[in-house]
């Protein structure tokens, strides 16, 4: 009875463990269908984190589709820009060669009016040298009629010298006359001299002779005095004779002078008249040549406009389209660089999704694995809970069959008869089915179709 009471505990409590193991194996199989709701939730997840990978990937694609196509506007934009600045070279070739015409124009122009200027000097030069000549010329001819006055004065002064001259021939012969009666009184004056001298030897002893010829010395010397008077009239008149004929000479020589410049204020006003025509004719071809070089000036000062205005006209429609240029190149750098920040801000937001991409599969791998784990080991403990049912159940029909044994023994030997009839479902103690290893129980689902990811 002890072993029957004992055996029946052991039973009761091999039932206890099973009902455990099984609302263990309740609670395994629950967590499993959990973790495999969990790893089912994580496929999906990564399933919709590669759909937005793959999304990512293709506006990446897009964007670096977009990248080439902006820098190939940016290499034709470059190339623009270079043909522009070629262009903006040329119209500067072309604005300096220009600028070298009008500069030569300018140059042309400024001597053009240098040599108006000139010609206009020249000729106003020529109008005063013309007025000074006409006036040099009245003034000359004033002076030929005062010089024909004066040589008909002078003619006339020489007429009356040479009258006076005449008279004065005459007088010089009556003075001859005077000079060789004075030569006469000289000699009889020095003769006279020489008697007294003599005579004033003989002074002491011929005072009575003195007295006697007192009478005669004086008659003498008055003829003496009268002779010295006439003497001295003849040698003024002498002066006279020579400062008439010093004036005469002197009037002859003017009378020359006047009559050589008779002559040449005649060849000066020749002379004159030639400078003058000379003048005007040079007077005339200046004014031709300043009218040509007017005329030259004017066409260049037309050309020089329509020049400046076609210049301008040109000048203002390539600074046109030089701003359209640039305001197309400003809004294509704009578009350039915008595009460019927006292909930064993809890149960078792609990163940000690459990386957050892989931590989150970083995140999702490592709970899989851990789940996976989980899973591993709590089908591990299934297997061991499941052995451990099967090895119970096994030593529970042994228990079983003893206890049969146990009470048919117990009524042998009690001498009763008893039928024993078999258990249902009573296991062949002998031929005891054995289940694989990790098998699982009939009516339990197998754990290990969780495939690991």
């Amino acid at each position: 009875m002890k072993e029957n009471t004992e055996l029946v505990q052991k039973l009761s409590n091999y039932e206890q463990k099973i009902k455990e193991s099984k609302k263990h194996v309740e609670e395994t199989r629950k967590q499993n269908m959990i973790l495999s709701d969990e790893a089912i939730k994580f496929k999906d997840n990564i399933k919709t984190l590669e759909k937005n990978n793959e999304i990512l990937g293709d506006t990446a694609k897009n964007l670096r589709v977009m990248l080439e196509s902006q820098r190939e506007q940016n290499v034709k934009n470059q190339d623009l820009i270079s043909e522009n600045k070629k262009s903006i070279e040329k119209l500067k070739d072309v604005i300096s060669m220009n600028a070298s015409e009008f500069s030569e124009v300018q140059i042309a122009l400024n001597e053009a009016k240098l040599s108006e200027e000139k010609v206009k000097s020249e000729c106003h030069r020529v109008q005063e040298e013309n007025a000074r000549l006409k006036k040099k010329k009245e003034q000359l001819q004033q002076e030929i009629d005062n010089w024909s006055k004066l040589h008909a004065e002078l003619s006339e002064q020489i007429k009356s010298f040479e009258k006076s001259q005449k008279d004065l021939e005459v007088a010089l012969t009556h003075k001859d006359d005077n000079i060789n009666a004075l030569t006469n009184c000289i000699t009889q004056l020095n003769r006279s001299e020489c008697e007294s001298e003599s005579e004033g030897q003989n002074k002491g002893g011929n005072d009575s002779d003195e007295l006697a010829n007192g009478e005669v010395a004086g008659d003498q010397n008055e003829k003496m005095k009268n002779q010295i008077k006439q003497m001295m009239d003849v040698s003024r008149t002498q002066t006279a004779i020579s400062v008439v004929e010093e004036d005469l000479k002197h009037l002859q020589l003017k009378l020359r002078a006047s009559m050589s410049t008779k002559c040449n204020p005649e060849d000066q006003i020749k002379k004159l008249e030639d400078d003058c025509y000379s003048l005007q004719s040079a007077k005339d071809g200046m004014e031709d040549e300043c009218r040509t070089l007017r005329q030259k000036v004017e066409i260049l000062n037309e050309l020089y406009q329509q020049k400046e205005i076609a210049l301008q006209k040109k000048l203002s429609q390539e600074e046109y389209e030089r701003q359209e240029r640039e305001q197309r190149l400003s809004a294509a750098d704009e578009k350039a660089g915008s595009a460019a920040e927006e292909v930064k801000t993809y890149k960078r937001r792609i990163e940000e999704m690459e990386k957050k991409l892989q931590k989150t599969e970083w995140l999702f791998k490592n709970q899989i694995a851990t789940h996976e784990k989980k899973v591993h080991e709590n089908w591990l403990k299934a297997r061991a809970a499941e052995r451990a049912i099967a090895e119970e159940k096994s030593e529970a029909t042994n228990l079983r069959h003893k206890l049969l044994e146990l009470t048919q023994k117990m009524a042998m030997l009690q001498e009763e008869p008893v039928i024993v009839k078999p258990m249902l479902g009573r296991p062949n103690t002998q031929n005891h089915p054995r289940r694989g290893k990790g098998a699982p129980l009939k009516g339990q689902k197998s754990i290990s179709g969780v495939k690991c990811i």
